[in-house]
């Protein structure tokens, strides 16, 4: 195989594509046919390129120690840049059974070029035009990553925003559902004081105590509207679109709350015959968000009364002391056992206490006082003697801090 046919084989590497058939001829008649046996190799990677290959018959496999690259058959070239660079080869070539190919020496080459330089001018000219071709590829590329990584970090922000969005979500839906808790625990002792009621309706109406009767009416009427409004405040507190409990100081009328909360609890106190009263003066305050104290207050109360025998007492007292406003809730009923007073505000250790007269509870409201006051800057004490009964203080701020709060 020569002449025509080894011109032809030239005039499909890239790198001669630009010569013209006189040139190609030169080439062709550079190229030395060789045999090489199975198994044998043509070089090894690492070594220094001197030479391009054309497989006339057989195949070569490209490979390296672990990898097979390529197996390259009849027609198929490889190694001509060893032409242009000596550089270590990147990769092994074994022939795979007996082959023949052409080969071209560097050395050879660079005598050709020498003497025919028009050759190595298009050659060079052939390698601008890649080396140009390489550059705007790059450049395109660059600006494709950039757009790239323009986009990841739109689709990262937009994904932390999508995160973030959801973790409000989930708060806000724990949040509501926290309300939600606190409006039915709230409402337990309250709404269970008309439980009794109708018992005491029927005792009177069999006595004939009409007079006493007519004082429980106004009674309900009177604790319904409390109850009523202690709802609509619930309501509208839970109605508010934050992802935590939502602390809001301010000065409180603590003789109005009082008179509120005690309003709420009076139907419940005359059915169990417990008397309860508060020694608050008008005029007298604390620095504290209103709904979460009144929630402090509600819970203290209600468990007064609900842990209060008949003929039992409750009393709420105020005093300032280190800087703080006090308000202690005591009450003469059943107290708390050492053991349990110890661990009294511990999350893991609430559970629900039926009260004196069988009053159910779902274990939340000692829970929800500790962390109230907490949020309000304050602080609570618990003394209690069992079988005497129980005082909680709680410390409220008296005025505004410097930070504001």
């Amino acid at each position: 195989m020569e002449g025509k046919t080894y011109v032809d084989l030239m005039r499909k590497i890239e790198l001669f594509s630009l010569l013209d058939e006189p040139a190609l001829h030169t080439l062709a008649k550079s190229m030395k046919e060789v045999s090489i046996d199975p198994d044998e190799m043509l070089f090894e990677k690492g070594d220094i390129g001197d030479s391009m290959y054309v497989i006339l018959d057989g195949h070569v496999r490209i490979h390296d120690q672990v990898y097979d690259f390529a197996t390259l058959g009849k027609d198929q070239f490889f190694g001509e840049y060893a032409l242009i660079d000596r550089q270590e080869r990147s990769a092994s070539a074994t022939a795979v059974g007996a082959t023949r190919l052409l080969r071209l020496l560097k050395s050879d080459f660079d005598e050709m070029v020498v003497a025919h330089p028009e050759i190595k001018d298009k050659i060079m000219s052939l390698l601008l035009s890649q080396l140009r071709l390489r550059n705007d590829w790059e450049e395109h590329l660059a600006l494709k990553n950039k757009k790239i990584e323009r986009q990841n970090q739109e689709l990262s922000e937009l994904n932390t925003k999508i995160e973030q969005q959801r973790d409000e979500i989930r708060a806000q839906r724990d949040l509501k559902n926290r309300f939600f808790s606190i409006i039915s625990h709230d409402l337990r002792g309250p709404v269970s004081s008309f439980q009794g009621i109708t018992s005491i309706i029927n005792l009177y109406i069999k006595n004939q105590r009409y007079d006493d009767l007519l004082s429980m009416t106004e009674e309900i009427d009177h604790t319904v509207v409390h109850l009523s409004r202690l709802l609509d405040n619930l309501l509208q507190w839970a109605s508010m679109e934050q992802s935590q409990i939502p602390y809001q100081p301010s000065h409180i009328d603590l003789f109005k709350m009082m008179e509120d909360l005690l309003g709420t609890f009076r139907a419940s106190a005359k059915s169990k015959k417990v008397a309860i009263q508060h020694a608050v003066m008008p005029g007298e305050t604390a620095w504290a968000d209103f709904n979460t104290t009144t929630t402090i207050f509600r819970n203290l109360i209600h468990n007064a009364l609900k842990f209060s025998n008949e003929g039992g007492v409750i009393t709420i007292k105020s005093q300032i002391r280190e800087g703080m406003r006090q308000l202690t809730v005591h009450d003469t009923g059943v107290g708390i056992k050492p053991e349990k007073a110890a661990n009294l505000f511990d999350k893991t250790s609430q559970k629900s206490t039926f009260g004196t007269q069988g009053e159910k509870g779902v274990g939340l409201g000692l829970q929800l006082v500790h962390e109230f006051v907490r949020l309000n800057h304050g602080t609570i004490d618990v003394t209690s003697r069992e079988g005497e009964g129980s005082a909680f203080t709680v410390g409220l701020p008296f005025e505004a801090s410097p930070t504001g709060r």
